[in-house]
């Protein structure tokens, strides 16, 4: 095959996935089924060789769906990881890497916080080269660091701040792509790191100091983000930046805002890469899109399971819904 070749097996192979997506009129759908009536839907979709590989005879089992949109979610990113050719494998590579530093942290931040590690991470968690539900048990960052060891090591437990730090640094060894998306892959880490170091009042030149090169933020424009006095100000300063609609959009919104900001910048990146899409349809930028869609459709799995269980309203859920 040559190159051009490649990349256009590669992203036809993708889109005719991303036609698998389950759509709108399919969650309002699911909003009314019961949790065997669920089951029995995924067993006529591409869900159906994980219900059948999980061998699961108890339909009322209510952790069956979950079991199940976990190894679906496994399933499909490993099929991603071995049909990236050369030109997508950076891209696939540095947004799933990206992911494990998430999750890590989200059970970190749950564990020192006195919530329920599962939870959150069922909440907040991306798809990511380790499956999420491997930091789930820890109930201490010690536990979480030896949870952690095989992917990043040296995590120190003591407190918060110093374990986070060495995630970061163990972060920062893993490669960025070339291009475009390296850049923007870069900004995300440095606003994390900048929001971050801010509320936990970091030395800023010691923020700046343990950021990647090569992103559109200016050194500048970070410093300034890191020594904001509180994270409204912080926000505002990001308005001047590509990012001004992340910015707006938390600022709006008021609830959970710096795990909401870090969010809304990752989805920001996200379509920006999808945009990259639009302009070069068969780019690697197809590929990052999908992962992207493969998290959201598990976080809308995950989001109708809590809501049948809670009795939450159907305008309510269907606010929430990611639907690409």
């Amino acid at each position: 095959m040559t190159h051009e070749t490649d990349d256009a097996y590669c992203a036809a192979r993708i889109h005719a996935a991303r036609s698998r997506l389950i759509g709108r009129a399919e969650y309002d759908r699911l909003m009314r089924m019961s949790d065997v009536e669920t089951l029995g839907y995924l067993q006529s979709t591409t869900y159906r060789p994980d219900v059948d590989a999980l061998g699961i005879k108890d339909l009322d089992d209510l952790e069956a769906i979950d079991r199940v949109i976990a190894h679906h979610e496994d399933r499909a990113l490993l099929a991603l990881e071995r049909l990236a050719n050369a030109s997508y494998a950076p891209i696939v590579r540095a947004l799933l890497d990206a992911n494990d530093a998430w999750n890590v942290r989200v059970a970190a931040e749950a564990i020192v916080g006195g919530e329920d590690v599962a939870s959150a991470l069922a909440r907040f968690a991306r798809p990511g080269r380790v499956p999420f539900a491997a930091y789930a048990t820890a109930r201490t960052l010690a536990d979480l660091a030896r949870l952690a060891s095989g992917r990043f090591r040296r995590l120190l437990p003591a407190d918060l701040p110093g374990f986070l730090d060495t995630l970061e640094s163990a972060h920062a060894r893993d490669p960025l792509p070339a291009g475009p998306a390296g850049r923007l892959f870069a900004d995300e880490r440095n606003l994390s790191r900048a929001l971050r170091c801010m509320r936990e009042g970091v030395p800023v030149e010691s923020a700046v100091a343990g950021m990647a090169r090569g992103g559109m933020l200016s050194r500048s424009t970070l410093r300034r983000i890191a020594a904001a006095k509180d994270l409204t100000e912080a926000l505002r300063i990001m308005r001047e930046t590509p990012y001004r609609e992340a910015a707006e959009r938390t600022l709006v919104d008021g609830t959970d805002m710096a795990v909401r900001a870090e969010n809304d910048i990752h989805r920001a990146v996200l379509r920006a890469l999808a945009k990259m899409t639009r302009a070069d349809p068969l780019g690697p930028g197809v590929l990052a899109r999908h992962v992207a869609e493969i998290g959201m459709e598990s976080a809308n799995l995950r989001l109708l399971m809590k809501a049948r269980r809670l009795g939450l309203d159907e305008a309510f859920v269907r606010d929430r819904l990611a639907v690409p």
